[in-house]
C-alpha cells in the first residue's frame, strides 16, 4: 500500500493505493475513526484513491488512516505522529 498526504493548513492533498484486495468489493475510507469516503477495487483488486470526498482541513489534524471493508475488519491502517 502507498500512502501520501501532503498540504498546507488550508489544503490536504491525499493520495492511498492498495492492491491485492477483492475485485470490485466496495472499501470504507476512515480518517481519525471516521469513515469519510465510499470506494470500490477495481477488477483486478486494486485501489486508487487520489482525493478526499470530506475536506480534512490541515494534513495536521489526520491521525489516524484506515481502510475498511464493508464488515468493518480494518485492512490497513497507519497512525500518524
Amino acid at each position: 500500500a502507498l500512502l501520501r498526504i501532503q498540504g498546507t493548513m488550508n489544503q490536504t492533498h491525499f493520495r492511498l493505493q492498495a492492491v491485492n484486495l477483492a475485485p470490485s468489493n466496495t472499501y470504507w475510507l476512515s480518517i481519525n475513526e471516521t469513515v469519510v469516503q465510499t470506494n470500490t477495487a477495481d477488477a483486478r483488486g486494486r485501489l486508487n484513491i487520489n482525493s478526499l470526498a470530506t475536506p480534512v482541513g490541515s494534513p495536521l489534524n489526520i491521525q489516524k488512516v484506515e481502510l475498511l471493508d464493508t464488515s468493518t475488519n480494518v485492512l490497513l491502517s497507519t497512525e500518524l505522529p
